[in-house]
This record gives C-alpha cells, structure tokens and sequence, in this order.
C-alpha cells in the first residue's frame, strides 16, 4: 500500500495486493482501495494537492486565473476602483485595487478606462 496503511489478514485479497486501510495526510482513500493523491476544489484557480490539501474536495487554491487574486487560499474576483463611475470587475481588471471604469455616471464619458466629464 503506498501512501497508506496495508491491509492485514482478511481485509487483504491476496497477497501483495495493493489494498489500504487508511491513507497517509495528503492523500484519500480511493474506491478500489489504493491511496490517491488528495485534491482540493478551486473554481477559477489552480487546486492544492497532496499534503497542501488537507481535506479533499475543499475549497483551497495555489493560484489565480486572470482577473482573480488569492485570499486565504480561495480565488476571489479582482475590483477596479473607479472616480466618477463604476469599476471594471474579474478579468476586465487587470490587479485588484487598480483604477479602471467600467461605466460612468452621468455627464461623465468612458475613455482609456476614466470616466471623464463630458464638455
């Protein structure tokens, strides 16, 4: 059993087989009895594996896709800051905190991501 406790006597199918009992930390108990590599959920990002996922099918990311930036290991969504006017969200704001509009109060205008005053 690699990753694993083995299983003894009965619980054993034949000898040499590669059946566990239980899984070492960073790795689960797969359905055919061997020890998988364990793997954590992470939408919009990379997910921790092994002995960084503690807990399989948790929430918990290594990296970000663009538009989104770690925070207590989970993947949240990048906020533009915006003066006079809404900011750009996810992947149309480049760094979280960063200024970029993505829309403009009235008698303001959107140019080169700033909410301008009309003239």
């Amino acid at each position: 059993c690699k990753n694993g406790v083995p299983a003894l006597g009965q619980d054993c199918p034949r000898d040499g087989a590669a059946k566990c009992t239980r899984c070492d930390a960073g790795h689960s108990l797969s359905s055919d009895g061997t020890c998988a590599a364990a793997v954590c959920m992470c939408p919009n990002g990379e997910p921790a594996l092994d002995t960084a996922c503690p807990v399989p099918g948790e929430v918990k990311c290594k990296s970000c896709k663009t538009g989104y930036f770690l925070s207590d290991m989970e993947c949240q969504p990048n906020h533009c800051t915006c003066e006079n006017g809404a900011g750009s969200k996810g992947v149309e704001c480049p760094a979280d905190g960063t200024a970029k509009c993505a829309a403009c109060l009235p008698g303001f205008s959107l140019e080169d991501g700033k909410c301008v005053e009309n003239k």
